[in-house]
C-alpha cells in the first residue's frame, strides 16, 4: 500500500455551502453507480442540501447508468451541486478498455477508494462508499480483504486500529475480527482486540446518542458461551478477564458477558443492551440481514474521518435486471451525515 496521494478535485472546491459529503461509488458493473445516482436523486427531490464530491471518472460513471437515471444525474451536474475526485489517469477507464484489460476495474475501484481516503483525511469529510469486488481489487495487485483493511492502510493505520461497525434501526455491533477464515477466528480474538472493538462501539454509540447508562454485552464465540470450559475455553480465559478489566476502567459503559451470541443478539434487537460486541463477521452480520436488511449500514470507526457503507454486495443479478434498491446508500449517506455532524455527548 502506498502512501495517500494527494487530493485533487476536478473543479475548485468549496467550503461554503451545503455539507459535503465523498462518495466512492464502487464498482462499475454493481450496483454502486446506480444507487448512488438514485439516491442523489431521492435527497435533491426531498429538498436536503448536499455537495456532493464523487472519486469516480465522470465521463465513466454516466456511462454505467441506465437512462433513466443518466438524465437525472446530468440535472444534478448541472445545478453545481456536483464536484469530480478523479483517481490518477481517470481518462483511461473506459467500459471497452474494463472489458478487455483483466485487472482493471480492480485498480479503479482501490484508485478511487484511495483518493477519496486522501480527500476525507485532509478536509475532514465524511465517505461513503458502494460495493466493491473483492476479486477484481485482488487480481494482479497486493491482497484486497476488504474496504475497511484497505482505508486503514490508506491512512497509515494497522488494521487492528480500525473497527468495523454496523449500526441498524436496532441492531448496533461492532465486530472484533473481520475478514479471516473461521478456523483462524479463535487464535485471532485476543483481549486487545475485544477492547478496541468495544471502546470504538462506545465511542458510535455516544455519537448516536445513547449515554453510557446503558450497557453493551460481549458475545461469546462457542455454543453457549463454552459452558464453563466444556465447549471451549475462550470465554474463561481471554473473554471474562477482559470484561472485568473493561468494568474496572472509571466511567465506562458497563459491558456485561460473555453470552452466548443468540441471547445476545436477541437482547440487543429487544433494546436491553445498546450494542454488542461480536467476535468474528457471521455471526453480526446472519442476524443484521436477517432482522435489519435494508435498514443496517458498514461503519468504519477508528479512521481519521467518517466512513459508511452499504450493507450489500456488488448485486451484479440485480444490476443486470434492474430489481435494485437505493434504501442501503440512502441509510449510508444518512447515518454519515448524521454521524459527522453530532459530536459525542459527553461521558
Amino acid at each position: 500500500m502506498s502512501a495517500l496521494p494527494k487530493p485533487a478535485l476536478a473543479s475548485e472546491g468549496r467550503s461554503d455551502g451545503p455539507a459535503a459529503l465523498v462518495i466512492a461509488p464502487g464498482d462499475p458493473d454493481g450496483l454502486g453507480p446506480v444507487v448512488v445516482a438514485e439516491a442523489a436523486h431521492a435527497f435533491a427531490a426531498s429538498g436536503v442540501k448536499l455537495r456532493w464530491i464523487v472519486a469516480y471518472p465522470p465521463q465513466l460513471f454516466s456511462a454505467c447508468l441506465p437512462t433513466s437515471l443518466r438524465d437525472v444525474w446530468e440535472a444534478l451536474a448541472a445545478s453545481a451541486a456536483l464536484e469530480w475526485c478523479p483517481p490518477p489517469d481517470a481518462e483511461r477507464y473506459t467500459h471497452a478498455r474494463l472489458a478487455r484489460e483483466v485487472g482493471l476495474s480492480g485498480r479503479l475501484q482501490r484508485e478511487c477508494l484511495s483518493a477519496s481516503a486522501a480527500l476525507c483525511a485532509a478536509r475532514a469529510l465524511p465517505l461513503v462508499t458502494g460495493p466493491v469486488s473483492k476479486a477484481a481489487c485482488s487480481v494482479d495487485a497486493e491482497p484486497f480483504p476488504g474496504q475497511t483493511e484497505w482505508l486503514a492502510a490508506c491512512c497509515g493505520l494497522a488494521p487492528d486500529a480500525v473497527s468495523m461497525l454496523f449500526i441498524g434501526a436496532r441492531l448496533r455491533l461492532g465486530l472484533v475480527t473481520t475478514h479471516l477464515a473461521l478456523r483462524d477466528v479463535p487464535n485471532s480474538v485476543s483481549a486487545p482486540r475485544i477492547e478496541r472493538t468495544a471502546k470504538h462501539l462506545d465511542e458510535a454509540l455516544l455519537h448516536l446518542g445513547f449515554g453510557r447508562e446503558q450497557p453493551m454485552v460481549l458475545a461469546g464465540l462457542n455454543p453457549h458461551a463454552g459452558e464453563g470450559g466444556l465447549l471451549g475455553v475462550e470465554e474463561r480465559d481471554v473473554f471474562g478477564p477482559c470484561v472485568e478489566a473493561w468494568n474496572a476502567q472509571p466511567g465506562c459503559r458497563t459491558m456485561v458477558g460473555p453470552l452466548g451470541a443468540e441471547t445476545a443478539l436477541r437482547l440487543a434487537f429487544a433494546g436491553t443492551y445498546a450494542g454488542a460486541v461480536t467476535p468474528y463477521h457471521d455471526q453480526a452480520t446472519i442476524a443484521l440481514k436477517l432482522l435489519e436488511w435494508k435498514q443496517a449500514v458498514n461503519v468504519t470507526w477508528g479512521l481519521p474521518f467518517i466512513r459508511t457503507s452499504v450493507d450489500h454486495g456488488v448485486g451484479y443479478d440485480a444490476r443486470r435486471s434492474g430489481a435494485w434498491s437505493a434504501e442501503g446508500m440512502m441509510k449510508a449517506l444518512d447515518l454519515a451525515r448524521k454521524l459527522s455532524a453530532s459530536p459525542a455527548r459527553p461521558a
